[in-house]
């Protein structure tokens, strides 16, 4: 991909925060998403996926719930700002869309376990007086 084609946001931050570009650049309604590679050492993983929020998105709260999580239950992340994440890159494992890759008995316990370690952090966080993300 050429990186004329990149948009402004996704251009910075690729400089800013020392990525180099993997594949190519996924727009939706609301943000652009491209694979990086991080600088050698910067992070405990070298394959991240870089989300910029486009400036009409409401992804924003999202980004900041997701780090507030701190990947207990939920994406790690591996660097914020207002409009950007960075998150560490799925293997290739079966996706989500396939339902021939998946039992029900073994989605009902990740999402039990999930919604469970995602509550369980709310509630620490509640009852320390961090309830805000």
């Amino acid at each position: 991909m050429r990186e004329t084609m990149l948009t402004e946001g996704v251009q910075s931050r690729l400089d800013k925060w020392d990525l180099t570009l993997e594949g190519e650049l996924v727009e939706t309604g609301s943000s652009w998403l491209v694979p990086v590679r991080c600088e050698a050492g910067a992070f405990d993983t070298p394959s991240a996926m870089l989300k910029v929020a486009k400036p009409d998105s409401d992804e924003r709260p999202g980004m900041a719930l997701l780090q507030w999580w701190g990947g207990e239950g939920a994406v790690r992340v591996l660097r914020r700002d207002a409009d950007a994440i960075l998150m560490p890159r799925l293997d290739d494992r079966p996706a989500l869309g396939n339902l021939d890759d998946f039992d029900d008995a073994a989605a009902f316990d990740i999402l039990v376990t999930t919604a469970d370690r995602l509550h369980r952090r709310a509630r620490c966080a509640l009852a320390t007086g961090d309830s805000r993300p």
